[in-house]
């Protein structure tokens, strides 16, 4: 979803033509935009981990524990999906305020295609660290401290009770990342919309397809 909606939060040439000129204030677009890609973000999550999210409580917790096992599944999965997705507008906006608006566009696509290769190529080859023993090895501190899916892991461990006190960093690394991503996110959206749509009207997009 971050990949494929790559551009679809901030303003676009489209965005500016049709409604600068009615009565509506670039809050209301902005609050428009970030509610619909939290729509499209939301129904995917909910599609990808509505059965596993019952499957897995039931059978890792238990019936006791099944409740607390549940709301924390979905608080981390939330979470996680929140700090990638995030993060991915973090990138967009800064870049969008630091470069010239035509580098911009051009470097936009770059980007994009990096981002889906970071994500592929981390989903199946980031090593997997799935014992206690593993967890506690020096020799995969580094692995653990690189990923955020250890972290998120952790945090959910956390919120579940589990986590040993040794890796309370790990959880803390999460917290972090996601308070970072969020912040970030929203400080670089609120620029963009305040700084960037008057550029959008003054420079056209010139490379094809760009703002759509």
């Amino acid at each position: 979803i971050a990949v494929v909606s790559w551009d679809a939060t901030f303003p676009d040439r489209r965005d500016v033509m049709v409604l600068s000129p009615l009565p509506v204030v670039p809050r209301v677009i902005l609050l428009a935009k970030v509610a619909a890609s939290a729509a499209i973000l939301g129904i995917a999550i909910l599609a990808l981990n509505c059965a596993s999210s019952f499957a897995w409580s039931l059978v890792l917790a238990g019936f006791p524990g099944a409740l607390r096992f549940f709301l924390v599944w979905w608080f981390t999965m939330v979470a996680a999906s929140a700090f990638l997705y995030c993060s991915v507008l973090t990138v967009q906006g800064f870049s969008a305020l630091l470069l010239p608006r035509r580098i911009f566009l051009r470097l936009s696509a770059i980007l994009q295609l990096a981002a889906f290769g970071l994500f592929l190529g981390v989903y199946f080859l980031e090593p997997s660290v799935i014992t206690p023993s593993l967890f506690a090895s020096v020799e995969n501190h580094w692995v653990l401290a690189s990923s955020p899916s250890y972290w998120f892991f952790a945090l959910f461990d956390q919120l579940n009770g589990t986590l040993p006190p040794e890796l309370t960093w790990l959880a803390a690394r999460a917290w972090t990342g996601l308070g970072v991503a969020v912040s970030g996110a929203a400080a670089s959206l609120l620029l963009c919309y305040m700084r960037t749509m008057k550029k959008t009207v003054e420079e056209p997009d010139l490379v094809p397809g760009a703002g759509r």
